[in-house]
């Protein structure tokens, strides 16, 4: 396997969120998955967020190298899969004076049953802007296929965001760098 270093650098807060959190009325409503009370990037996120970037010209290379294409046997080929590890924040070094983390204020505008519009607040817990994380990937030995793909899915996603409400400007990638190691 070849080993490379994947480097994302966040133009805006991100929040990709645990799913489990407690509901506490006055609290927040949803926040950011942590390790150790630091944000990272799951390495499953960044890999379906790299697979929702590719087009329909991609997809044979897509299920070669991100998997779900079954061989004739009906066996998942897995000698070709990109590795992708968490990406946790670049030297994740203790900064005990540095706050990583933004409560963001917003109003979700719903309709009820009679058409009347209604505000409803949403407090949301992300990270800051300018944040960068470093993880790594491993790509199967003689696979440029699989090198080129990632540097072009990487640059689309310079484009847009990861984590969820990128919408609401949440997750804006600024910069997204693959080096070999």
């Amino acid at each position: 396997m070849d080993k490379y270093k994947i480097l994302i650098t966040l133009e805006s807060g991100m929040m990709i969120g645990s799913g489990n959190d407690e509901f506490k009325l006055g609290g927040v409503d949803a926040s950011t998955i942590t390790i150790n009370e630091k944000p990272y990037i799951p390495g499953s996120s960044l890999k379906g967020k790299l697979r929702s970037l590719s087009n329909e010209q991609q997809q044979e290379e897509i299920n070669k190298y991100f998997g779900g294409k079954n061989d004739d046997q009906g066996n998942l080929n897995m000698s070709n899969r990109i590795l992708f590890s968490d990406l946790l924040l670049e030297g994740n070094e203790e900064k005990k004076d540095r706050n990583y983390f933004e409560i963001k204020y917003e109003n979700s505008i719903t309709e009820d049953s009679e058409g009347e519009k209604m505000a409803t607040p949403r407090i949301n817990k992300r990270t800051t802007a300018n944040l960068v994380f470093e993880g790594k990937v491993m790509i199967p030995q003689n696979n440029s296929g699989a090198e080129e793909l990632l540097k072009k899915l990487l640059e689309e996603l310079k484009q847009g965001y990861i984590g969820s409400n990128g919408s609401r400007g949440y997750g804006w990638v600024k910069e997204a760098e693959l080096t070999k190691i």
